[in-house]
């Protein structure tokens, strides 16, 4: 597909979406399977349309249509208001989407919306509690479900089980690390997840939490996975007011520094620390060493959280001044977006091809 023609495919797209939202204001179940063949059914029409099929090219309308699935799945539980009776139903719908329609097995169970039945059932609200503690047992090499999580932060906004939730959620370490013994592996992505959740909690006590939790993980004693997970919770604490010590997340740096320099964990906590600290000379120096050519923009973010202006001629400088530096944003730390950096430095990630340098275009994996 040329550039035109995708933009055609996905405003077609778009004009239809609106259609199917303005005219089911109140679906039943079977409208919801209408959308998910409406959904195959243009990628379908894309993939004839392109012979290679580029998933990123299909993807904003993938992601469209995903939105407005959502919107429907949020419009059928509001129906509960006056038929609570259909609590079963959607129950065994959420658990397996679309069951039936492409396979025998239907899609990922969607706890997130199984916890927005919980003002119609209670049972509703313990299934994903329970499902919650299972989640944090899982065995290192079993995927997390990430709806799990977002159920979780929802029945931590409702009145009824808002302090049960959130209670569960600032203990989810101490939980998942409950009969441990120091033998075998624990689930780092567990760990990675539990830190986004914390952020979303916004409290205050989830700072020192995320700390506990990283010296448990940056402990050379655990698995490379693990300590590369610590590296996340780090950066999970520069969404908070954190005031505490930084020793261990120091110590991290000097251990894995002398192995990993310039790989991406390492880079992480170094944003971590320069940001927790308020170090401008850190990252600038760090910058202007000149040895250093990988993962850069973690320094780069560094630069742009702190505001320090000098790091702009820097960067320039880097990037052989093939790039138009805009002026630098307020800083924010992590709280302002993963996307900051690419709204900052528009154009930086290119430079991978140009100069041959590994620059990601947001610091985060």
């Amino acid at each position: 597909m040329t550039p035109a023609e995708l933009q055609a495919f996905h405003k077609e797209t778009e004009t239809i979406v609106r259609q199917i939202l303005r005219i089911q204001t109140a679906p039943e179940t079977q409208d919801l399977f209408a959308l998910e063949q409406f959904r195959h059914s243009r990628r379908e029409a894309f993939e004839k349309a392109d012979a290679k099929f580029d998933w990123y090219a299909f993807l904003p309308t993938y992601r469209m249509i995903d939105r407005a699935m959502d919107e429907l799945f949020l419009r059928r539980i509001d129906r509960l208001r006056h038929n609570a009776g259909d609590v079963p139903e959607l129950y065994e719908f959420f658990l397996a989407p679309f069951k039936g329609l492409m396979d025998k097995y239907g899609y990922a169970p969607r706890w997130d919306m199984i916890a927005r039945l919980s003002p119609f059932s209670h049972d509703m609200a313990e299934y994903v509690f329970a499902e919650y503690r299972k989640q944090l047992k899982l065995d290192v090499d079993e995927p997390i479900d990430v709806t799990v999580f977002r159920g979780m932060h929802y029945l931590a906004a409702t009145e009824a089980y808002q302090e049960r939730a959130r209670s569960e959620l600032l203990s989810g370490f101490d939980l998942a690390l409950e009969g441990y013994d120091g033998e075998g592996l624990v689930n780092d992505m567990v760990f990675v997840q539990l830190g986004h959740s914390l952020i979303e909690l916004s409290d205050p006590s989830a700072a020192g939490v995320l700390y506990r939790a990283f010296i448990f993980a940056g402990d050379d004693e655990r698995n490379y996975e693990m300590n590369v997970a610590a590296s996340h919770l780090a950066q999970s604490i520069t969404a908070f007011a954190y005031d505490g010590p930084l020793d261990s997340i120091r110590q991290y740096i000097d251990n894995y520094s002398e192995n990993y320099t310039d790989d991406e964990f390492v880079l992480r906590a170094r944003y971590a620390l320069w940001y927790l600290t308020g170090d401008r000379n850190g990252p600038l120096a760090y910058l202007q060493d000149g040895e250093h050519k990988r993962n850069l923009s973690f320094v780069v973010s560094a630069l742009v959280d702190l505001n320090v202006k000098e790091g702009k001629r820097s960067i320039n400088r880097l990037c052989g001044g093939i790039i138009d530096l805009p002026k630098f944003p307020p800083s924010g730390g992590i709280n302002e977006g993963e996307d900051r950096l690419a709204e900052a430095y528009q154009g930086l990630a290119s430079v991978r091809t140009q100069q041959g340098r590994v620059l990601p275009a947001k610091s985060g994996e």
